[in-house]
């Protein structure tokens, strides 16, 4: 037997089992990273257990012997768990460097993706457990396991190892320092143990690995005390992220507020004081346009209070579709005013006669991104496309509306549905709103089960495209079927 080799996963196992018992009695927080933690530190026991019983079993068990299928059975477990541990530090490592990168933190956020990586792990697991190996004894007398499951498992997790590096370096300037300089040592310290494992299988110091990386990220990213500064960080930023927003708020709302005030007061003012009853006529217009403006933002305002706190329900009714959205076209025409735009509507000639749906909001949704399209677009088109996909008694409205406007920036892109945000509000002064149209439109959306997703090039326009099931009540081509029946 290898004493030292026996003594370090000795020492591990006892030092192992004194971190997790200080670790699973303190209190923490809930969130992905502390689970994959507290996995690996699950695994820590499993696998230096697993390596001392085959240590053990190596010694007093002969390869010929009818119990030699116990060593068999360890060597499996823990090449697996030494896998499946290994996996779970590349995905702890990419959920750090996610936290400056909305790319990597949307893609490790997807659903999908999650279920992949499981799956992905479930696979590789199931393979590093059933694969054949080789065991023989070296020029020391000491048996050790080759062949074709320690290539798999030293060619895999080299590749996974380096493939981290390579993320950890390209993300190295978007991560403090403090979470990614961890990780960089426990790769190069990975990396350099599996080329010498290659080099000489019968030296295994991958428990001594494992505990020291368990260690420092306690020490480092899962220890209660940094947790909470963090989290305390992060709050401190909500908190100045919200008070701006809220200055920009009435900053915003005071001017959008008594732009319309004033003109009421204004012109009303002018109308007691005139006898010209054409010019009176004239500022009674001004004055109903002024105060439809004044209570289009009271309403967003009560809008998102009553979507935010669930008070808003869904009503549905029977519509016809075509007219209800020529409707809305035709009142976002009058928005163009002076503008050289020109809107293009187009409804494909499936879509059903009559719909049942919450019309109302569905015509908030529209006239909201329709409005906004018309708002940042200065000059050329702004398309209006409605397409349906029909299923059984279902009619999925597809609502795509394309401008040649100003665009959005990639760095705006993740605040497009925000609360009182306006696009380039640097530059934004001569536009009206207080922004609350697209975070109300996300809001319906949602209420509706639909979606919302929207693809922009900055300088070139933007596309908006919204999802909503509709129930069918008439089809066009049943309607076609029963006139040809009549006829």
């Amino acid at each position: 037997m290898n004493m030292f080799t026996f003594s370090t996963v000795f020492c591990c196992i006892l030092f192992c089992g004194f971190l997790g018992m200080i670790y699973f009695s303190q209190k923490k927080l809930l969130n992905r990273k502390n689970t994959i933690y507290k996995n690996m530190l699950i695994l820590d026991f499993i696998i230096l257990s697993s390596s001392m019983i085959s240590l053990l079993s190596a010694n007093y068990i002969s390869i010929s012997s009818n119990l030699s299928f116990i060593y068999d059975i360890f060597t499996r477990v823990y090449s697996t768990t030494e896998l499946l541990w290994c996996l779970l530090l590349s995905i702890y490592t990419i959920i750090i460097i996610s936290e400056g990168n909305s790319l990597i933190e949307n893609l490790v956020n997807d659903k999908n993706t999650i279920k992949l990586t499981k799956i992905i792990i479930l696979i590789l697991s199931i393979v590093s457990f059933v694969l054949p190996a080789q065991y023989t004894y070296n020029t020391d007398n000491i048996l050790i396991y080759s062949g074709i499951r320690l290539n798999y498992i030293t060619y895999l997790l080299f590749g996974i190892f380096s493939a981290t590096t390579i993320l950890v370096i390209f993300n190295f300037k978007h991560v403090k320092k403090i979470k990614i300089l961890p990780f960089l040592v426990f790769d190069v310290l990975l990396i350099s143990l599996f080329l010498i494992s290659r080099y000489d299988p019968s030296t295994n110091v991958f428990p001594l690995v494992i505990t020291l990386i368990s260690y420092l990220l306690y020490h480092t990213m899962e220890n209660p005390d940094y947790n909470l500064i963090s989290e305390l960080g992060k709050a401190k930023e909500l908190a100045e992220a919200s008070n701006k927003a809220k200055s920009e708020f009435l900053s915003n709302i005071s001017h959008e507020v008594r732009t319309p005030l004033n003109a009421i007061v204004g012109l009303s003012e002018m109308i007691t004081e005139s006898d010209d009853y054409e010019s009176m006529h004239s500022d009674s217009k001004d004055i109903y346009i002024a105060s439809q403006n004044l209570l289009g933002i009271v309403n967003g305002i009560l809008d998102v209070n009553r979507l935010e706190t669930q008070q808003m329900s869904v009503i549905n009714n029977n519509y016809n579709p075509v007219e209800k959205f020529n409707k809305i076209a035709d009142t976002a025409k009058l928005r163009i005013g002076s503008k050289p735009i020109q809107l293009v509507t187009n409804y494909t000639s499936d879509i059903p006669v009559e719909l049942n749906g919450d019309i109302d909001k569905i015509q908030k949704i529209i006239a909201n991104i329709l409005n906004n399209a018309i708002k940042y677009t200065n000059s050329g088109f702004v398309y209006f496309n409605v397409s349906c996909k029909k299923k059984n008694e279902k009619c999925e409205l597809i609502i795509s509306i394309r401008d040649t406007g100003r665009g959005i920036k990639e760095t705006e892109k993740s605040k497009l549905f925000t609360k009182f945000y306006r696009l380039e509000e640097d530059k934004g002064t001569t536009i009206e709103g207080v922004g609350l149209g697209l975070a109300i439109t996300k809001l319906l959306v949602n209420l509706l089960g639909g979606s919302i997703t929207f693809d922009s090039i900055y300088g070139q326009g933007s596309t908006f495209t919204i999802e909503l099931e509709q129930t069918i009540v008439t089809d066009f081509s049943t309607q076609n079927k029963e006139e040809l029946t009549i006829i």
